[in-house]
């Protein structure tokens, strides 16, 4: 082998011996910056990895989703499931068995590519001066294995961005035309249970009620619509935006409703399969919450001025006549500042109000307040609240996260955000099953204990 005494250096693009090369390349930031990216690809590699595995645990959450779909869906829809079932998951194994063969490919590179990277730092931190062409070597093979490893990374990035799953193109329209869901189905991953009862949109509940028969009415503000569920769904679109509901008597529910020019009342029957409007009646202000005493409605209003807001309940018959307002104390102070929702307690005696400023006031059907349990750390923006079958008052704060149990000292809460609670809006007790419903903001899920 001929000796070689000069070379092109293109590291300072000069003729240099292969000694002085060595000691130049050794002390250069050029070196050192290698080095440092060397190490930075290896740990961005890494990374990427890391993303690719939480990628394939996504795909495992789609397909268990996928799953739950299709054990809920009812007689009507099953001849569709079968049909695209199969392709559904198999397009999710396959993409699954994609994903884990290019993230142990990509492992398997990585596991080499490192081995050859710590031999060749080895061999240069070890470097005596004796041998120049092998640290010239050495440095070389630094800059193609960083070259390499480039390329890995953004190989796997490109596959991380375009692995996705798709279901095919009318699986949402199949369980868009279902109408028997509805019911309890358990999650085994976590114990918990959810009812499902919207698979195409976005719903905001803003209320539910159990009726005489143990089916539930909610109000679903977002897309103008109250749902009833029971052995099937049943809903009615409205033309406002529903708020409140309640039952006055078996087969007759009242709900409140807001459009853009006006506030109103609706009185509705309910049959085997249908909800019928029967009447309706407009009122001035804001409408929200409300409750059936003894024929009488119960309706949670406020009047938003230019300078102030009055807060307070109004009184009606089914007809729409009023027969009271419940506004001020014997002191001539107001009772509330943004009254939100209203039950009675089990004899009819006594009004529940959450305030979302105040927290919860306690007053008799007539107005003579009782007591005032203001919100506190672990009780924040009072929205829905129900009764148990004991009696006991139950009302979610939807700044604190929390469902709280009404106690002789105050709201202590019993669920939080670490059940699931996140900006609950609507709760209601299921007193047939015994078991707590919880809808949260903007969630198509309602949430189902045991407390």
């Amino acid at each position: 082998m001929p000796q070689i005494d000069y070379f092109f250096c293109r590291f300072c693009d000069a003729i240099q011996t292969l000694k002085t090369a060595a000691q130049g390349i050794i002390g250069s930031v050029r070196y050192h910056n290698l080095r440092d990216e060397l190490q930075t690809a290896l740990g961005t590699l890494s990374t990427t990895i890391n993303k690719a595995n939480q990628v394939k645990d996504k795909f495992n959450k789609q397909r268990a989703i996928a799953e739950l779909h299709i054990t809920s869906c009812h007689d009507e829809v099953r001849e569709a499931a079968d049909s695209w079932k199969s392709s559904v998951l198999t397009d999710l194994t396959e993409k699954h068995t994609q994903l884990i063969e290019k993230s142990n490919s990509r492992q398997t590179m990585l596991t080499s590519q490192m081995t050859e990277v710590d031999e060749i730092f080895t061999r240069i931190r070890d470097f005596n001066g004796e041998n120049e062409c092998e640290l010239f070597y050495l440095v070389t093979m630094s800059q193609q294995l960083l070259n390499d490893l480039k390329t890995v990374v953004q190989d796997t990035k490109v596959d991380h961005k375009n692995v996705k799953v798709k279901m095919i193109p009318n699986v949402e329209d199949i369980v868009g035309k279902v109408k028997h869901m509805g019911y309890i189905v358990e999650n085994k991953d976590t114990g918990s249970h959810i009812i499902t009862f919207s698979t195409r949109k976005d719903c905001h509940v803003s209320d539910i009620c159990q009726l005489w028969d143990g089916t539930l009415m909610l109000t679903d503000y977002k897309n103008k619509v109250i749902k009833r569920i029971g052995k099937n769904i049943q809903d009615l679109r409205l033309n406002g935006h529903p708020k409140g509901v309640c039952e006055i008597e078996p087969g007759q529910i009242a709900v409140t409703m807001q459009t853009q020019s006006s506030k109103k009342v609706m009185i509705a029957s309910l049959g085997d399969d249908s909800i019928c409007i029967q009447t309706q009646f407009s009122v001035i202000d804001e409408v929200f919450g409300l409750t059936c005493c003894e024929g009488l409605l119960y309706i949670c209003q406020c009047s938003f001025g230019l300078l102030s807001t009055r807060s307070y309940i109004k009184v009606y018959n089914t007809m729409g006549n009023q027969v009271r307002k419940i506004e001020l104390g014997p002191n001539k102070e107001p009772l509330f500042s943004s009254a939100f929702n209203v039950i009675h307690d089990v004899h009819g005696k006594l009004l529940y109000v959450t305030d979302s400023s105040r927290g919860l006031v306690i007053l008799d059907i007539y107005g003579t307040p009782k007591s005032t349990i203001h919100s506190a750390e672990g009780f924040r923006k009072a929205t829905g609240l129900c009764k148990t079958q004991n009696g006991d008052i139950l009302v979610a704060g939807s700044d604190s996260n929390t469902i709280g149990r009404l106690t002789a000292t105050g709201v202590k809460p019993v669920l939080s955000e670490k059940d699931g609670i996140l900006k609950p809006k609507a709760v209601c007790y299921d007193v047939i099953k015994g078991k707590l419903l919880v809808a949260n903001s903007g969630s198509n899920f309602i949430n189902v204990y045991e407390i």
